[in-house]
């Protein structure tokens, strides 16, 4: 999220042939991880892979869509084909549909979880609120907003949450302008 702002300054010098701040960024967000792979693996192999196309994992992580090779929203098939575990029931690729009140919240920039995926949800959530945070990335209830939001749901999850500082957000303020040469 921090890198957001700058991103046109960092396209724009990338696209001048000047890869220094891409290159930082991409240096920056590298390395060891505290990811738990193993339940990641274990979770896509189960709940995902089964019901996805391998063609259309193969050309999302194909080297010929540039950084494409680093989605790691999706794992190659030859990642479950090794892991090997049971494939979740067919039932469980079915869309949940429930009266229950809902709060569904996501960041306008949310690489992991996009808006549309929550968007979604609404169709068979007949009590669902969703709410998109400007200018926000991923687990959008952890900025002060979302946390207000969650809170206020959570009192009376009945009654639709006061959208104050939703509507109020600025969104991203980007660093620089940029122009293209």
């Amino acid at each position: 999220m921090t890198a957001i702002p700058d991103l046109p300054h960092i396209i724009a010098e990338s696209s001048r042939g000047d890869y220094r701040l891409l290159t930082g960024l991409v240096r920056k967000n590298l390395g060891a991880s505290g990811y738990a792979w193993g339940l990641r693996s274990s979770v896509w192999c189960s709940e995902e892979f089964p019901f996805e196309d391998r063609n259309a994992i193969a050309a999302q992580v194909s080297p010929a869509q540039g950084l494409g090779s680093l989605n790691l929203g999706t794992l190659p098939p030859e990642v479950c084909d090794a892991w090997q575990v049971p494939p979740a029931p067919a039932k469980e690729n079915q869309p949940v549909v429930s009266s229950v009140p809902t709060l569904i919240m996501a960041g306008e920039f949310d690489p992991d979880t996009p808006p549309a995926w929550g968007q979604q949800l609404v169709g068979s959530l007949s009590r669902a609120y969703f709410i998109e945070l400007r200018g926000r990335s991923h687990v959008a209830g952890y900025y002060r907003c979302g946390q207000q939001v969650a809170a206020e749901f959570v009192r009376d999850p009945e009654k639709a949450p006061a959208l104050d500082c939703v509507l109020s957000a600025r969104g991203v303020e980007f660093a620089a302008q940029t122009r293209l040469e």
